[in-house]
């Protein structure tokens, strides 16, 4: 899963053989059915539903163009964060550090 992969929670009823599971899906006490990272098929969607359970969470892709504007604004706010600080040196590393971290984890 990508760093700009967004989670969403969606109905049982709603989820579609081929869609990855965010969470890994447990039941009382504990066992897990599934793992993280699981594809979704029309078995274990039909499983799933036998246990009882109602929805689960699943890694949504995001373009490009939506990519680029959570890179934005992450860098943004970190630009906020730092306002009042930039004109120590300590602080403007840390700053390049951290939205050099940004632009590398969101490719």
């Amino acid at each position: 899963m990508a760093s700009t992969d967004i989670f969403l929670e969606i109905a049982l009823d709603d989820a579609a053989p081929g869609m990855t599971l965010a969470q890994a899906v447990f039941v009382q006490g504990g066992v897990c059915l599934m793992a993280s990272g699981s594809v979704l098929t029309d078995k274990s969607i039909q499983a799933l539903k036998k246990r009882g359970l109602h929805a689960v969470q699943i890694v949504a892709p995001v373009s490009d163009e939506k990519k680029e504007a959570l890179l934005a604004a992450s860098l943004a706010r970190l630009d906020e964060l730092f306002m009042h600080s930039k004109d120590s040196v300590p602080n403007r590393k840390l700053l390049e550090c951290l939205r050099r971290y940004r632009r590398e984890t969101a490719s």
